[in-house]
């Protein structure tokens, strides 16, 4: 949601004329490659091990609609359509919740394989995500 709202209108709040469209365009790209740097690793070393799959889901979907309700809110002129949009999608995910993705996280990348049978364990780290499942075949996925 970012990427297609946001960022053409964080430029137009950033420039004050036609003449500085280029540097405010400059900035908030710089901008948002530094924050994509630092929100991978964030995610990777600090969200995912603290919050799972489905915690880092909804904190990420909060902030985007966040991001977006604010500066629809802030710039002339407001923009009541992707104000809209956010209330749609804050009800959407409130009635729909996202849910852990067992589907991917069973697929056996060096078998080819499904894993099956009951999940013994399941634990996201820093570093790698285990599942050990019990049953015909018990597997360890790291």
């Amino acid at each position: 949601m970012y990427w297609r709202y946001l960022s053409p209108r964080s430029r137009c709040l950033r420039a004050q004329g036609a003449a500085q469209a280029a540097t405010a365009s400059t900035q908030v790209f710089a901008w948002n490659t530094g924050g994509a740097i630092i929100g991978a690793l964030g995610v990777c070393f600090f969200l995912l091990p603290t919050l799972h799959f489905t915690g880092t889901v909804v904190l990420a979907v909060a902030i985007s609609l966040v991001l977006a309700a604010g500066t629809a809110w802030v710039g002339p002129p407001r923009q009541w359509g992707a104000i809209a949009g956010v209330g749609v999608g804050l009800l959407a995910f409130a009635l729909i919740p996202p849910q852990t993705p067992w589907t991917i996280l069973r697929h056996d990348s060096l078998g080819g394989q499904p894993l099956t049978g009951e999940v013994a364990y399941f634990g996201v780290g820093r570093s790698t995500t285990v599942l050990v499942t019990h049953g015909k075949r018990t597997s360890t996925r790291v």
